[in-house]
């Protein structure tokens, strides 16, 4: 495509509002046959519509026609694969693949989305096929996360040895497809789990981390601190090792460290700081009080002190429950820095 093509195709797209269309694998495809691709008529069908995005460029116009026109889209179950993935495949693997004789088996069907496309023909064959989905213990383990990964990966999850252990049995969730078999092997022999103290901390949620994530996280001895040790439940693992230290280590600069909360953790610790700053040049404690009840028929109340939810906060809750905009108080945070 030569320069003036190149200028004429961006013209084009920015006065049709698809600017979105524009990357460099556009600029390597022939003007002429991008021209073609956008008049397609398939574009103005809502069936087609949400196709049309940057990964569209790795396809001829003749593959797209060939893909577009097949007749298993005017079927409504099938539908929902039609997203920009699909481009990730030619005409001839999106036939194999929706042809396969397995989705008339029910617990095979819900597999049957959009994710399916970053995989081949001959993983999911392979992964359909494993003897193990015969076994009704390891059918919740069949969602569309499965896709992730190669059939090699997952007859090897399957067939570990440390599944007979019942502390480890309620590991087998579809969120283990986001992890290698190496790691998951590595996951389950760590000598922490041989602790009482860390046993609740075997959930899914430990899928989240890797192994020396959650070696860092259960070495933390400040965690067996009886003011930390509420932290140590499985959505730890939901928050990085380094903001787990970084936040303890923040909240005890500013004496608030016997207010922790798993929610506080979840911001980053600079951003954090920022706003713990922000709040005490406005004058809101960090720190506030509240009434409970000393019992649920009583009418008597104690005080009570907890961390200020604000830092607890979601960015969304910041501006919607307290008017505060996180973005603004980084700038002003940046601007009296300067200063």
């Amino acid at each position: 495509m030569t320069d003036l093509e190149r200028k004429k195709l961006e013209e084009k797209l920015e006065k049709d509002n698809r600017k979105f269309l524009i990357c460099n694998r556009l600029f390597k495809k022939d003007y002429g046959e991008a021209l073609e691709i956008l008049k397609l008529p398939y574009w103005k069908d809502s069936r087609f519509s949400e196709l049309l995005t940057t990964s569209i460029w790795n396809r001829s116009i003749l593959e797209i026609k060939s893909i577009l026109d097949m007749e298993i889209w005017n079927n409504p179950s099938f539908q929902e694969l039609l997203t920009p993935n699909i481009w990730q495949r030619n005409k001839t693997d999106i036939e194999e693949i929706l042809n396969m004789t397995k989705w008339k088996d029910p617990k095979f069907r819900k597999l049957l989305k959009p994710t399916i496309w970053s995989s081949s023909v001959e993983n999911i064959r392979e992964i359909l096929e494993l003897d193990k989905w015969k076994d009704g213990d390891y059918r919740e383990l069949l969602t569309a996360n499965i896709w992730s990964t190669t059939a090699s990966n997952v007859k090897k999850i399957l067939d570990m040895d440390e599944w007979k252990e019942e502390k480890f049995r309620r590991l087998l969730t579809s969120n283990i497809w986001s992890s290698n078999y190496e790691e998951v092997k590595d996951i389950l022999n760590m000598d922490a789990w041989n602790e009482p103290v860390y046993e609740p901390l075997l959930t899914s949620n430990i899928w989240k981390r890797n192994k020396q994530d959650i070696e860092a996280i259960v070495g933390m001895e400040r965690l067996r601190e009886p003011k930390y040790s509420h932290l140590l439940t499985p959505s730890i693992f939901s928050v990085s090792s380094k903001n787990v230290s970084s936040t303890l280590d923040l909240f005890e600069k500013y004496g608030i460290s016997d207010y922790v909360t798993k929610r506080s953790l979840r911001r980053d610790p600079d951003e954090q700081e920022k706003l713990i700053k922000y709040l005490l040049r406005n004058n809101v404690n960090l720190v506030v009080n509240y009434n409970v009840k000393l019992e649920k028929k009583s009418s008597e109340n104690v005080e009570k002190s907890r961390l200020n939810p604000i830092l607890c906060a979601t960015d969304s809750e910041l501006k919607l429950r307290y008017g505060i905009d996180i973005n603004k108080v980084l700038e002003e945070d940046s601007e009296i820095v300067k200063d």
